[in-house]
């Protein structure tokens, strides 16, 4: 059996790791858990089965999936710099906001092999 799904889905009130600088440091990090607004999981999934495979009661299931994760809106996030960017000059708009990025430790590919 093969089965195929799309899903898009939004998500309120994420709680991740974030890192920011710490009060009064221009280079040092700390870690503390955040609450985004709103994130988009978008992706496919193809997942197949199979029963009795070679032996009697042996059976397997795989899927593969990918996910495109975007955060939408995050109003707590500051920027880690305000040096303009070193290419252009320019003080970059992408530092000024995450909307648009992808989620920090989310894998875009996933897989799982099942066999009982």
């Amino acid at each position: 059996m093969a089965r195929l799904t799309l899903f898009d889905e939004e998500v309120r009130d994420a709680i991740v790791q974030q890192q920011n600088l710490a009060p009064g440091s221009s280079f040092f990090l700390i870690s503390a858990n955040v609450n985004i607004d709103r994130i988009r999981n978008s992706g496919v999934e193809v997942a197949l089965q199979k029963n009795d495979v070679m032996l009697e009661d042996l059976d397997m299931l795989a899927s593969k999936t990918w996910v495109n994760t975007r955060i939408i809106s995050d109003p707590t996030w500051a920027p880690s710099t305000t040096l303009p960017n070193p290419l252009s000059g320019n003080y970059a708009l992408w530092r000024w906001s995450v909307s648009g990025k992808r989620m920090t430790y989310a894998p875009e590919w996933r897989g799982t092999f099942l066999a009982t």
